[in-house]
């Protein structure tokens, strides 16, 4: 996602970058007409302070999403689910439910199917296209070990330990 500010009412820093020069977004709220100022408030997010301007002049964040839905190995929640969304096809296989492990240097991501089955081998083949260097593993409905369905009363957790 990106988004434009206003600098001389927020100052924006990537705290700790990586060298794609994505940090840990930290904001600095100066307008003297904000009901509360809020001096280097850390927003959980990972973004980047963008080189570019907005067409209207005001420079850019490139947000990629929450810091705890990311590993060091250079994965993020948000990338995975572009992927598993890129492909109409292969997203009607798929429940929405997914769950992501890094065990041993090794990144697994768990696949719930939808109830009824689908094609799994040629859902695996469109992911695998767009997940290179992820080993994929996918669950029929109602094996899938992480919860079998979405509620709303509590967040789904798509990170493992």
């Amino acid at each position: 996602m990106l988004f434009s500010y206003d600098p001389t009412s927020v100052f924006a820093e990537a705290l700790a970058a990586d060298e794609n020069g994505y940090g840990s977004l930290t904001l600095t709220v100066s307008s003297h007409g904000a009901p509360l100022l809020l001096p280097r408030y850390q927003t959980g997010d990972r973004a980047r302070l963008l080189d570019g301007e907005a067409a209207d002049g005001l420079p850019l964040i490139a947000l990629v999403g929450r810091e705890s839905e990311c590993n060091g190995q250079g994965w993020h929640v948000a990338a995975i689910k572009d992927a598993l969304y890129g492909d109409r096809a292969a997203a009607r296989g798929l429940s929405g439910a997914f769950r992501v492990e890094a065990v041993d240097g090794q990144t697994t991501v768990h696949i719930q199917m939808v109830r009824g089955g689908a094609n799994t081998s040629a859902v695996e083949r469109a992911l695998s296209r767009h997940l290179p260097g992820l080993t994929l593993r996918l669950w029929p409905y109602d094996d899938f070990p992480y919860g079998l369905a979405l509620d709303y009363e509590r967040k789904f957790s798509y990170a493992g330990a």
